[in-house]
């Protein structure tokens, strides 16, 4: 004999109270069907429990899951299910948090619907126990649907693995040994290059990657730089919608270098970077999905500054760094201006690879203006110096112009304010 309805909000509205029906569960609740089948008064109190709750989302997500096992559908699919089931429009669902594809959404699988464990009280099936106000307790999890890990198929087609070449001009000096030892062992450690603009730092890192076969993936930092740009966000392709995977996560999952050039020009919204610098998986919250670094993957940074911006104006747009951010790079490396004999060695192999023959004497002369420049830039005289980049550009310059000295100094000078262009030039030929 089954208990009606009526008996039900009598004799059992009490009790549902009493067994912390009401207060104890978690809104909103979820009870897969056919979990637990019992008597009338069984499914009367699921019934119940779910009225007293918001059942709007289990019944869409119930019913969604029968017609798309997947939990995939459009919005015209979540319409028609909504309307055919007596439910509003799930505005829940369809937003951007959940698209997948252009005009294609998939069921939250995270949602606290489907998360959260949770005891469901379910009288004993005997009458006679239910009238006595017996009942065991049942523990149910809900079934989670567990996050998938580089599980790609939402997004588009990662760029192949990037080895850089083997560059004959590029001449060792400096930390090259230490980073890499680090970058050779395969061991996660991130490392932090900061000095001056114009002396290699990021050519360091490629090149030792080229030495050392791997793969490297740059990401440049701007200030605008935020989440969607280095983990990967929608863009628009061919005029379809497709998810694309940052240049980090793409790192991650190839196991390459992570070259975060300028990290110092970089926001706050850099922050997001954190489990990255820990070596920790990432979730990519707008498709669902946690990226796993793969083996041998490791970041280096490289930055103008120690982290803590600067004053001078040289270096505009650097911002002062999270200290948490800075500390979670482990090994620190200071760039400074190459020994001269390095730098000469430098100018020479770029020589030889622009013209037929050596001017050793322009190369001397090129070596000691450059370094009579820092001097004026170290003694606070003039903010700015002639870099070895600067110097191997007027090599180039020296070449296309037939040898023409003036030519080249004058045309790597241009871009300087006037006092410093012409004193750099005056002072280039007193050397």
């Amino acid at each position: 004999m089954s208990i009606a309805e009526e008996e039900i909000t009598a004799v059992g509205k009490a009790k549902l109270r009493q067994l912390g029906a009401r207060g104890k569960y978690p809104n909103p609740f979820f009870l897969a069907d056919d979990t637990i089948i019992g008597t009338e008064y069984t499914s009367i109190l699921t019934d119940k429990l779910e009225a007293n709750l918001n059942t709007h989302i289990t019944r869409f997500v119930k019913q969604a899951l029968k017609t798309h096992p997947d939990g995939i559908l459009t919005r015209k699919d979540a319409t028609k299910l909504a309307s055919s089931n007596g439910l509003p429009f799930p505005d829940w669902f369809v937003k951007p948090t959940n698209q997948v594809q252009a005009g294609r959404y998939k069921l939250p699988f995270n949602h606290p619907i489907l998360d959260q464990p949770f005891t469901v009280l379910i009288p004993a099936l005997d009458q006679e126990d239910v009238l006595q106000e017996k009942a065991k307790k049942v523990k149910y999890i809900a079934p989670v649907k567990a996050i998938p890990t580089n599980d790609l198929s939402h997004c588009s087609e990662l760029p192949k693995p990037t080895i850089p070449k083997v560059d004959p001009l590029f001449v060792p000096y400096g930390y090259y040994e230490d980073l890499k030892t680090i970058l050779q062992s395969n061991t996660f450690v991130p490392c932090y290059i900061f000095g001056e603009t114009g002396i290699g730092k990021s050519l360091t890192v490629r090149q030792i990657a080229a030495q050392l076969n791997r793969s490297i993936t740059r990401a440049q930092i701007v200030p605008t730089t935020d989440e969607s740009d280095l983990l990967g966000g929608f863009r628009l392709r061919n005029g379809t919608t497709v998810f694309e995977l940052g240049p980090i996560a793409v790192a991650m999952i190839q196991g390459s270098i992570c070259l975060i050039d300028e990290i110092d020009l970089g926001s706050p919204r850099l922050l997001c970077l954190q489990a990255v610098l820990e070596g920790e998986p990432v979730l990519i919250k707008a498709i669902n999905q946690v990226i796993e670094p793969a083996p041998g993957f490791t970041v280096v940074s490289t930055a103008n500054t120690i982290g803590k911006g600067n004053d001078s104006g040289r270096f505009t747009g650097t911002q002062v760094m999270n200290s948490a951010m800075l500390d979670r790079h482990i090994a620190s490396f200071v760039a400074e201006y190459p020994p001269e004999s390095i730098e000469v060695e430098i100018l020479t192999r770029k020589m030889q690879s622009v013209a037929t023959t050596v001017d050793n004497e322009f190369i001397a002369r090129l070596i000691k203006w450059g370094r009579a420049t820092r001097e004026t830039q170290h003694r606070g005289t003039f903010p700015d110096a002639m870099t070895p980049r600067a110097l191997v550009g007027a090599v180039s310059l020296w070449a296309i112009f037939g040898g023409d000295e003036k030519k080249a100094v004058n045309l790597v000078t241009e871009k300087l304010p006037v006092s410093v262009r012409t004193a750099f030039r005056e002072l280039y030929t007193k050397v």
